[in-house]
């Protein structure tokens, strides 16, 4: 494409008329034609003034090797911006599924480490109540109660197994006590999904002696 052409182009592309333009650089209009016929060319002042007009930059207008217009270049930076923001969004979010994923994979340790020597009673008075309903479940029609001093905790990795005795009335055999382990998963900070692990039967005592 021509210096000619370019100029030609720039002009219709903005809708302005060959008068318009020569008004506006204080030429006459027919030096403006013989700029788009080929027969002449501006000279340098005109040619800045061009490119001003035109929003263009004076190399692209003069050899055609720069962006046509100041607003490809912004839409350009637009976008280059956009890639980076894209590109910073996609790296948090990538850094936040993977502190996530640590804190879920992380071991016991880390919430035993967090509550001292008391872990085992911190940990019974968290989740017994819970873990009583659900023994309860398993025999219906009685109180349970969850005797607190009884508890033992162990646990590997993100398995930990809680025990404890749970005590109930019956109106066959009296006052019973059975030893109760809960198998619990880690999958939170301090939240552990848990499941009935064994059961037994350690003590039973009379109506008389309750």
């Amino acid at each position: 494409m021509a210096i000619e052409d370019r100029i030609r182009e720039r002009r219709t592309a903005l809708g302005i008329s060959q008068e318009y333009l020569a008004e506006q650089l204080g030429v006459s209009r027919q030096a403006v034609s013989k700029w788009e016929s080929g027969k002449s060319s501006p000279d340098t002042r005109n040619l800045i003034a061009l490119a001003g007009l035109f929003g263009v930059s004076v190399q692209w207008l003069a050899v055609g090797e720069q962006p046509a217009t100041d607003s490809a270049c912004a839409l350009a930076d637009i976008k280059c911006r956009r890639k980076k923001v894209t590109i910073i969004l996609a790296v948090l979010l990538l850094s936040a599924a993977a502190v996530l994923l640590v804190i879920h994979l992380a071991p016991v340790d880390w919430d035993a480490g967090a509550c001292g020597g008391g872990f085992g009673t911190w940990l019974f008075d968290k989740h017994s109540p819970h873990l009583t309903g659900v023994y309860g479940q398993t025999k219906e029609g009685y109180a349970f109660e969850a005797l607190r001093g009884t508890q033992e905790v162990s646990w590997n990795g993100r398995t930990i197994i809680l025990s404890f005795d749970i005590r109930y009335k019956t109106q066959d055999r009296g006052t019973v006590t059975d030893r109760v382990s809960f198998r619990g998963k880690r999958i939170w900070i301090e939240k552990y999904r848990w499941r009935i692990w064994t059961a037994e039967q350690e003590t039973v005592q009379s109506e008389a002696e309750s």
